[in-house]
């Protein structure tokens, strides 16, 4: 049996002069997984310098969220969604 944790994850990686950062959502994130998150993935974005960015989210484990959660990822691409060349989500099909 299998513990099963909802939540957002952040992982950031530079590769040569490209920054890119992978998000995972798994289970039913609250929106205070999306305001713990907003921090980091600041940090992210600008402790590597680099003109290109891509993320990539992972929404393999996502089950759905509350319109709070909804709301609060909603200002979090608000506020970094410029910042990133490509976007890609990857998931399941129903």
């Amino acid at each position: 049996m299998s513990v099963y944790k909802s939540g957002v994850s952040l992982n950031a990686k530079r590769y040569n002069d490209k920054r890119l950062l992978n998000m995972k959502t798994s289970g039913h994130p609250s929106d205070m997984n999306f305001e713990n998150i907003t921090p980091k993935q600041e940090a992210a974005l600008y402790s590597i310098h680099s003109p290109y960015a891509a993320l990539l989210v992972d929404i393999i484990e996502f089950e759905g969220w509350s319109m709070k959660s909804t709301w609060s990822e909603f200002l979090l691409s608000q506020r970094f969604g410029d910042e990133f060349n490509r976007i890609a989500i990857y998931g399941k099909s129903c």
